[in-house]
């Protein structure tokens, strides 16, 4: 049986287990022990909320061309994160022949080659979602309370300096836009100074956005 192994990792994932390094390790062995034959393997560094990932997409061109005969993952969410569009992916599979294999999937192994494995795998899949979904609720629920508590939620507010302050609230009281009060205090020498993101990035020197500028004069 010809297997394809494929693994993803989110950019900001960080536990040695989530790494497609490891990941392949597992799916490797697990292969071994079916006596596969490994005809490819690959993995992306990106969301699973994108379905245009260059592995997948290379896993599905060698799927489509017959030369796989079943995919391994180690859990569902290095598919994709998409119920609707993995089942779409796995409809493929089937019309093609070809197997899913899910190491991890709420503790259990799910294989598609046989009945009860398709079954299980329609119904944890539809679970999993859900559970997804409950989870995003008590986040906005836990944030809306939040807020409603005067806590801000999000990315820091970045200070307007007084200076900057008093010219962008004379301007407004003028009858000025927020856009055009930006560009004025750009032309004036009021920018945004640089400085380095969370990411490791390094943000140039830039105008104040006519948002941040509402926030801090209230609007």
């Amino acid at each position: 049986m010809k297997a394809w192994l494929y693994a993803r990792a989110s950019t900001n994932k960080r536990s040695q287990d989530a790494s497609p390094e490891r990941q392949l390790e597992q799916l490797r062995a697990y292969a071994v022990r079916r006596t596969w034959t490994i005809a490819g393997e690959g993995h992306d560094r990106i969301s699973g909320a994108k379905f245009d990932r260059p592995e997948l997409l290379r896993m599905q061109a060698a799927v489509n061309a017959g030369d796989v005969d079943v995919v391994c993952v180690q859990t569902l969410s290095r598919l994709g994160r998409s119920v609707e569009e993995i089942l779409t992916l796995v409809r493929r599979f089937r019309e093609l022949r070809v197997d899913l294999v899910v190491l991890k999937m709420m503790g259990e192994i799910v294989d598609t080659t046989t009945a009860i494995g398709r079954f299980t795998f329609v119904v944890l899949a539809a679970v999993d979602e859900l559970q997804r979904d409950l989870y995003g609720e008590l986040a906005m629920e836990g944030q809306s309370a939040a807020r409603a508590r005067g806590k801000h939620i999000g990315r820091p507010h970045e200070r307007v300096p007084d200076n900057a302050r008093r010219l962008a609230r004379e301007l407004r009281e003028s009858g000025l836009g927020w856009p055009t009060i930006s560009r004025h205090l750009a032309r004036e020498g009021h920018v945004q100074p640089a400085r380095a993101l969370a990411n490791g990035q390094w943000r140039e020197e830039r105008p104040w956005s006519p948002a941040t500028l509402a926030r801090a004069l209230g609007g």
